[in-house]
């Protein structure tokens, strides 16, 4: 749907905000686009998906087995199951610096394996929602101390009138802090300097997968608020 966002006013010039124009935009993988079944179409419902392109950078995630499905209903992806993902065939997207992550998704339940990212070679790392729905964490090394968690409010499940929540972890000079929507989680900003490192994507389990967005920056306010409701009314 690029084309049909909201239409802003930078420096005194009219433009077309899309998540395209974030600063420092590295990758963008969204479910209108670039969603492929195995002859390269776009998937019918509860095809297998076996490549979802990057929409701004070269990182076409692949499945070579244990695909995700597409669910036509939500016009989303759906991994269902634990064990389902996209992988990055370049390798890790490492974040040592500043960084913007963000991700829609609607929840049916909410559990421990509801990971939005993992990396294959580091188990202890990852982005969450945790079992309760009440928690999000990042995790960057093995033990309490590389837990980074943001108290958010609960997450309410499709099932019981839930619909898509945007979520975002975000660093500036050190400092993490969790966005849903344009609300900071009231943990406020946690000092976290480990390089964030990912190359799959799991897509939560059993729920909707929309977006996956990757800067190298941290957002600004206005662009915080044009990315929610860019994606509130186009994803």
């Amino acid at each position: 749907m690029l084309g049909l966002g909201n239409s802003l006013v930078t420096s005194g010039a009219p433009s077309e905000f899309t998540p395209a124009n974030l600063s420092g935009i590295m990758h963008w993988w969204r479910s209108d686009v670039g969603v492929e079944e195995s002859d390269e179409s776009f998937p019918e419902d509860g095809e297998q998906i076996t490549k979802w392109r990057d929409q701004v950078g070269t990182e076409h995630a692949t499945a070579g087995s244990d695909w995700p499905t597409w669910n036509s209903a939500e016009s989303a992806l759906h991994f269902g199951g634990a064990s389902k993902l996209l992988e990055l065939p370049s390798g890790d997207v490492s974040l040592s610096g500043d960084f913007s992550i963000w991700v829609r998704v609607k929840f049916t339940g909410v559990s421990n394996d509801d990971k939005f990212i993992v990396d294959s070679s580091a188990s202890n790392m990852f982005w969450r929602i945790t079992s309760g729905g009440t928690k999000s964490r990042v995790k960057t090394a093995a033990g309490g101390s590389g837990n980074n968690d943001f108290t958010i409010s609960a997450i309410v499940p499709s099932g019981s009138g839930g619909g898509y929540y945007n979520i975002g972890i975000e660093r500036t000079s050190g400092n993490v802090r969790l966005y849903v929507g344009n609300t900071e989680s009231s943990t406020g900003a946690l000092s976290e300097t480990a390089t964030i490192t990912f190359d799959r994507i799991k897509g939560s389990t059993s729920d909707y997968f929309k977006t996956l967005i990757v800067c190298n920056s941290a957002l600004s306010t206005s662009e915080r608020t044009n990315l929610n409701t860019w994606l509130n009314t186009n994803l």
